[in-house]
């Protein structure tokens, strides 16, 4: 996870919002601890903070452009398939000098333009300015798991991983009823607004661009219905053990420490089973509540651990950890969030941390295959 953040003025007004990005980028260094990045032309300034998962070296840093100077890339994100993204661009002359998928990402754009969105594959919002023409290209995920907020006046426009970001350009603060609503019937905020009237998601599956002040936004894809995908198709288990196989072999690419979380449960011990089949030996971490046993699944976690033969720590908390959780969340959460599960999870993570960088998760996985009573009513 990384932040990214910049800015490009308009008018004089702009000009003092745009000395305010490093304000801006130091609100984003929960998300990027490792190194904190800065660009600057004419007009315009972009801020990045970096958390190492592939080639950790200085040469990935970010900002990073390419040999010419021409293009600057912001990237917060991972591309699995970037190794056979680079092979065929090969053949057209690149000639990587990082083991990044940031290089490989930026260089297929300059290649193909917005169709390298097209064989992209994976989660991610990225930044990338044009300095011959002064464009800034944005771009976000197919199914929006990165996010990517912005906001346009009349003196600038500026863009961030979180809005608090956009606060130090400033971008005044004012509450978006409707949105309010909507959060209230809902139990979340839909895009493409926010809680905030004025700070808008670039949707999923979007891109856009900004040259001087005309912002236009496209998109690149179109999930099919659940109906018309499966229009004359089979599907068998051996295929989708096959897909799951291939989405968790994927994942493991790391120059980093990795593990998964594991409840005991089907989605986690699904995960962990393929990663210990994929990468040998796996960390594994849980939760055991001391205090709240109708919470504590750290038994059943441990049981698969040792199926699995994996290297597993529980980490023991009480209601006050928690608690403490909980503040914690109102901090990195930018909006209303009414799913009390990102409480343990953040307390999860962030004793994770503490153990590797990278961890896989089973979530999901309930919502996708319809495993709640809610989608069978809604069958």
């Amino acid at each position: 996870m990384c932040g990214i953040t910049g800015i490009m003025a308009f008018t004089d007004t702009g000009e003092e919002a745009l000395q305010r990005v490093s304000n801006a980028t130091r609100t984003l260094q929960a998300r990027g601890p490792d190194h904190t990045g800065y660009f600057e032309a004419p007009h315009m300034a972009m801020g990045h903070c970096r958390l190492s998962v592939l080639d950790p070296s200085a040469a990935a840093h970010q900002p990073f452009s390419d040999p010419t100077g021409r293009y600057t890339i912001l990237y917060n994100g991972e591309c699995y398939n970037f190794r056979e993204i680079a092979e065929q661009i090969a053949a057209r002359g690149f000639q990587p000098v990082t083991h990044s998928d940031t290089e490989v990402i930026l260089a297929a754009y300059i290649l193909e333009g917005p169709a390298f969105l097209d064989s992209f594959r994976g989660f991610f919002a990225l930044a990338i300015f044009d300095r011959e023409t002064k464009e800034l290209f944005l771009a976000r995920d197919r199914f929006g798991i990165k996010p990517l907020f912005y906001y346009k006046c009349s003196d600038f426009f500026c863009f961030a991983s979180e809005q608090k970001a956009l606060f130090a350009y400033p971008v005044p603060r004012v509450l978006d009823l409707n949105s309010l609503h909507l959060y209230l019937h809902l139990n979340y905020v839909p895009g493409p607004q926010t809680m905030i009237r004025g700070i808008l998601h670039l949707e999923p599956g979007c891109y856009a661009r900004l040259r001087g002040n005309r912002f236009e936004s496209h998109a690149y894809f179109d999930p099919p219905s659940g109906k018309d995908y499966l229009s004359g198709k089979t599907c068998t288990s051996s295929d989708l053990a096959d897909a799951i196989r291939y989405s968790v072999r994927s994942r493991l690419i790391s120059d980093v420490p990795l593990g998964t979380f594991l409840s005991g449960g089907i989605d986690s011990s699904i995960i962990t089973a393929l990663a210990k089949q994929e990468g040998g030996n796996i960390r594994t971490f849980t939760m055991g509540f001391k205090d709240q046993p109708y919470l504590d699944e750290s038994e059943q976690a441990e049981a698969t651990a040792r199926f699995l033969g994996t290297d597993h720590t529980t980490f023991h908390v009480t209601g006050n950890d928690l608690l403490e959780s909980a503040y914690q969340i109102l901090e990195h959460q930018d909006e209303p969030f009414a799913d009390s599960s990102a409480v343990a999870m953040n307390l999860l993570a962030g004793k994770t941390r503490q153990e590797v960088t990278v961890a896989l998760s089973g979530d999901g996985g309930d919502e996708l295959f319809a495993g709640y009573r809610k989608h069978k009513a809604e069958q």
